[in-house]
């Protein structure tokens, strides 16, 4: 018996290890090691790439999207259907066009593609300056988090994962390169806007280098915002020039004040289901003014937390507007460097636990109705696939 549990401990200690070696953070290789760990965790236990969970009726917007980009859906769908909104969504139908591809198969990309969350945002904590054990508590919350469920796993929101990864890679990159992903960005979703603060605020942290001193601060926030406040405006020009000439029309059915009664009240529950344990450093940053000076920092990223809320209150898919402050993750935990001490440790462990172990949720408010959608794991999608043969 005795024998048995050293044996078993034994075991344990080497799969310790083993792991710790993994999610070792040296360098871009270190990164991507410590990716591929969090995407099979989460493949186990949180949310596997798949689209067999996909509704058919859903699907016809989309591959209708992909014949003719320019097609104006809120004349043809009924406006309060998903289809009504993609009028102007048009990154991933010409994209898709271009390359001559079908909507399986451009769902079946868009889906690998939503994998990369927690790689961005594992190398945006390596650009602030975290420690490995910061960087891999961003990447653990960011692969736990519902954005990553919805991008892996969609069932309307299709282009999700398109906007979601040009937001980050538009934090990573420089500035003319940040204006084209922007641009991208905006033109895959237009909930993208809502995300720029927070973009701003990680191009800025990582060039700003905490100096601080408010006049520095306030110097590298407006070089970082020049690339984001042109593709705005291109995007803003561009979209009404394509409205006038061709005609098009978008629906703002479920979106305003018609669903903000019913969101307020619904949103500490979206809030947990969509970040989990990482409402810990999202919590902690925002008075984390009393004890680093980084003043304007500190105001610009309440200011972003803000918008993502108001943003979220006024839309039914609550989950999907709430996941576009998934870069505040590794942005808290840069602004709350104190959640990196020995003395947090224990609290910042199980805030993971709890977001690797609590089942991931996407919640949909209407004005009547509350729908919650269990985001599937492997085991349990591989058994509804056996079962339904």
């Amino acid at each position: 018996m005795r024998r048995s549990v050293m044996r078993t401990v034994g075991i344990l200690l080497n799969v310790r290890k083993w792991l710790g070696g993994w999610a070792h953070i040296h360098g871009e290789f270190g990164a991507l090691k410590a990716w591929v760990l969090l995407v099979t965790l989460a493949a186990l236990l949180g949310a596997v790439p798949a689209v067999l969970t996909v509704k058919p009726r859903y699907e016809e917007p989309y591959q209708a999207k992909l014949v003719n980009p320019l097609k104006d859906n809120a004349t043809v769908y009924p406006p309060e259907s998903h289809g009504a909104k993609l009028t102007f969504r048009l990154t991933v139908p010409f994209l898709g066009h271009l390359l001559g591809i079908d909507w399986p198969h451009t769902r079946a990309l868009l889906c690998a593609l939503g994998t990369t969350m927690p790689l961005i945002v594992l190398l945006l904590a390596r650009r602030l300056g975290l420690s490995h054990y910061g960087v891999m508590m961003a990447g653990a919350f960011a692969t736990s988090s519902a954005a990553y469920g919805i991008s892996v796993q969609p069932v309307t929101g299709f282009y999700d994962s398109m906007a979601w990864t040009l937001v980050g890679v538009t934090a990573l990159t420089p500035r003319p390169i940040a204006a084209l992903t922007t641009y991208a960005a905006l033109w895959a979703d237009e909930r993208a806007l809502v995300a720029m603060p927070c973009v701003l605020l990680a191009r800025a942290l990582q060039h700003g280098k905490q100096c601080g001193t408010t006049r520095r601060e306030i110097w590298a926030l407006s070089a970082e915002s020049v690339p984001l406040l042109v593709a705005g405006i291109a995007y803003g020009i561009s979209r009404q020039w394509l409205a006038a000439r061709f005609q098009l029309h978008t629906s703002h059915a479920g979106v305003g004040l018609e669903v903000l009664a019913r969101t307020l009240k619904l949103l500490p529950i979206s809030l947990l289901l969509t970040f989990k344990g990482a409402l810990l450093p999202l919590g902690a940053a925002t008075i984390a003014w009393r004890r680093e000076r980084h003043p304007v920092f500190w105001t610009l990223y309440l200011a972003s937390l803000t918008t993502i809320l108001a943003s979220s209150c006024i839309v039914s898919d609550v989950s999907r507007s709430l996941s576009y402050g998934f870069l505040l993750i590794p942005v808290s935990l840069k602004l709350a460097p104190f959640l990196e001490s020995p003395g947090q440790r224990v609290p910042m462990q199980l805030a993971v636990g709890f977001s690797i172990l609590f089942p991931s949720y996407e919640l949909i408010a209407s004005a009547d109705t509350t729908n919650i959608r269990y985001i599937l794991p492997l085991p349990i999608l591989a058994a509804k696939v056996l079962f339904s043969l």
